[in-house]
């Protein structure tokens, strides 16, 4: 018979001292020779023979093709691992380029800046966005960056909350469209004891701490459109609404009244003319929209609306189209959108008042970086009020749309 030994390093030479089992041969015996020993024993010579060669070679193989079994499956665990970090890895960069989006940032963009200013405003809508935009723009060139409080956040904050979020983050100043309430201007008070500074945009918070208020004056705001009504009325004219918001500070709004009056009074048509005033919540559309609709349909139907909001305008312009009101019911508007102007140049409404958001937003900026860079500023900034009706539609676009080319080409 034939048997496989191991090769004894140790002993300098083949053995036949315990050799190994006759399965699968172990991690260490992995060289293996042929051998023919030769035994004496009393004088008496013979062979002892071990497995043939045949059967060497099969356990040899044996093991060869199970190690390679092993080291296939390594390759595949191994594989499996590279994908699952390669997927977390794109799921991080795509999670990344998202969050750098919501700032205006590209991540090839992304850089450090000396100051942190938050804006607070709780209404999403174009204008306000706009507004946005450009303050963010003007942040750019002064080494600050600008970030709107609970925009694509989870949960909803209210505007107290996110002036909370705003003072506990420390940042350096906060822009805010005050909602007249109580809390807001304690909320103010609590940013300037910690040292940030408050700019309040388009809507003042009287009696409040803020440093300085960018808006259009409530006095200016009235002559306009006291003109604009004393300009729709016809001697078939009785009723007039002035829809103001609910979280319009009444101070503001008495006076805006005030103006319309008095200039509806100066006209042929105004004797017989009576003004109401409706308070409208714009910051919800559906509560928006069912005010303005008992407004329209009931018996003492006004003839002129007068809006002080874009919701408000947008609301209108929707209802007096659903109830076929357009030859009885004339709308003043408030800002320019798209849609304002289109129904302008339809002839569905006749006219509008707005302003430019890119002022009003880098006023607001350079308002704050006054204060921080000079420690003062001036308490009020003044918003110039803009007509809109179909005689100067054409100019206004132009205008609007040489704005807007310019602006992509600085940027």
């Amino acid at each position: 018979m034939y048997q496989c030994f191991p090769y004894r390093a140790d002993a300098g030479r083949f053995s036949a001292v315990n050799p190994p089992d006759r399965g699968l041969p172990s991690a260490a015996g992995l060289s293996f020779i042929y051998t023919r020993k030769v035994y004496r024993r009393r004088n008496r010579t013979f062979l002892r023979r071990g497995p043939p060669p045949s059967e060497c070679f099969r356990q040899i193989i044996h093991f060869i093709i199970q190690r390679g079994a092993m080291r296939e499956r390594i390759f595949r665990y191994a594989l499996a691992i590279l994908a699952v970090t390669a997927a977390l890895m794109i799921a991080m960069r795509l999670y990344y380029q998202k969050s750098m989006t919501l700032f205006g940032e590209t991540p090839d963009q992304t850089r450090s800046y000396s100051r942190h200013f938050l804006f607070v405003c709780g209404n999403n809508s174009e204008m306000w966005q706009k507004i946005y935009d450009s303050a963010s723009k003007a942040c750019g060139g002064k080494d600050a960056v600008l970030e709107w409080a609970g925009q694509n956040a989870p949960v909803s904050y209210s505007l107290t909350q996110c002036m909370e979020i705003g003072i506990a983050s420390h940042v350096d100043g906060l822009i805010v469209c005050p909602d007249g309430t109580k809390e807001m201007v304690e909320a103010i008070g609590d940013a300037s004891g910690a040292g940030i500074p408050v700019v309040t945009l388009l809507k003042d918070a009287s009696g409040s701490d803020r440093i300085s208020y960018v808006g259009v004056s409530s006095y200016q705001m009235g002559e306009l459109y006291g003109k604009q009504a004393a300009a729709l009325l016809t001697e078939n004219s009785r009723r007039v609404c002035l829809l103001t918001d609910l979280d319009e500070e009444e101070v503001a709004a008495n006076l805006i009244y005030a103006q319309i009056v008095a200039a509806l009074n100066r006209s042929p048509y105004g004797e017989n003319v009576t003004v109401s005033v409706e308070e409208i919540d714009s910051a919800s559309d559906f509560e928006a929209e069912e005010s303005i609709r008992n407004i329209l349909v009931e018996d003492m139907r006004p003839d002129i609306l007068i809006c002080t909001s874009p919701v408000q305008t947008e609301c209108v312009l929707n209802a007096v189209i659903d109830y076929n009101l357009v030859s009885q019911v004339q709308i003043i508007g408030y800002y320019a959108s798209d849609e304002t102007l289109s129904a302008i140049r339809r002839q569905l409404i006749p006219v509008t008042m707005t302003i430019d958001p890119a002022s009003a937003g880098e006023t607001a900026v350079r308002a704050l970086d006054e204060y921080i860079s000079y420690g003062n500023v001036s308490d009020y900034f003044n918003l110039s009020l803009e007509t809109v009706t179909s005689g100067n539609l054409l100019l206004y676009t132009s205008r609007k749309a040489e704005r807007q080319r310019t602006e992509e080409e600085k940027a």
